[in-house]
């Protein structure tokens, strides 16, 4: 089954059916006929897949309708919507501060919580030169960095919880981000002239030891978790998806040995704890 947009020289020269619009309907009608294995299905569509309609709709799932045939596609639908997200051996959650609550529905509880942060974007004083290192100042309680040639980046070590990670404020507070420059400015005090730029919020999924959760769920076969990164989860994303590929094909990493960072450590009473940590940690 191959979807395909209206540009006849990307359009493959025959098929055994031809369905004509990529939205719910078509997709669905597609979706059905692959299961019993027709043979070539292809879904043509003048823009994107549920560009039209479908992408603005208003997506209401509900069963009161007047004409008993409508209550039952509704019925049947529902049960579909109900029991959908592919069926395979292996699935892997690398979802953030969503993975909690959806694998709550599988009767798994992993200890993340929602951390929401505001840092602050400011442009390089004429005193200032840009690149230079990232630096972490445990007596300030922030950390900052150059952001190109004029550009400079500012956070604070700890955020507000809890947050939801679907609704929090996209705009940084001005109250928040001048607290932020401020204990900056202990630090590096030509900080005091440079200008604002814009403020970025988002949310740290976070554990208990502020590392993350690396492995296969205990008792439910198949399931990997792959996320609880605290803060710390872009520096180091390359070498998690190499060694999670090894965990999951191999059954263990053979480039890291990552099972200091298993998803039960805490049920097991055993977060971790290296032997010079930080002293803000």
């Amino acid at each position: 089954m191959s979807p395909a947009n209206g540009n006849s020289s990307s359009l493959p020269r025959t098929a055994d059916i031809v369905i004509l619009g990529a939205g719910v309907m078509g997709a669905s009608i597609a979706f059905h006929l692959a299961k019993r294995n027709p043979g070539k299905i292809i879904v043509i569509d003048k823009d994107h897949v549920g560009r039209g309609g479908s992408g603005r709709s208003s997506a209401l799932v509900r069963m009161h309708y007047s004409f008993p045939p409508e209550v039952q596609l509704a019925l049947i639908s529902l049960r579909m919507f109900q029991n959908w997200q592919i069926s395979s051996p292996i699935v892997i959650a690398a979802m953030g501060p969503w993975t909690r609550p959806l694998l709550q529905q599988v009767d798994c509880d992993l200890p993340i919580e929602c951390e929401y942060h505001q840092v602050a974007i400011l442009r390089n004083t004429p005193e200032m030169k840009g690149g230079g290192c990232a630096c972490i100042d445990s007596v300030t309680e922030t950390y900052f960095r150059s952001d190109a040639h004029d550009k400079f980046l500012v956070d604070d070590f700890y955020g507000t919880r809890p947050v939801d990670p679907d609704d929090f404020p996209q705009r940084a507070s001005d109250e928040s981000l001048e607290g932020i420059i401020e204990r900056a400015c202990r630090r590096i005090p030509k900080l005091a002239g440079a200008e604002v730029m814009r403020g970025v919020t988002g949310v740290y999924d976070m554990t208990p030891d502020s590392r993350p959760l690396l492995g296969e769920i205990p008792g439910i076969s198949g399931l990997y978790v792959c996320a609880g990164f605290s803060g710390m989860g872009f520096k180091i994303s390359p070498a998690i998806g190499l060694v999670m590929s090894e965990v999951v094909l191999d059954g263990k990493g053979r480039t890291l040995d990552i099972s200091a960072f298993r998803p039960h450590r805490f049920a097991d009473h055993q977060p971790i704890k290296a032997e010079h940590e930080y002293v803000d940690d």
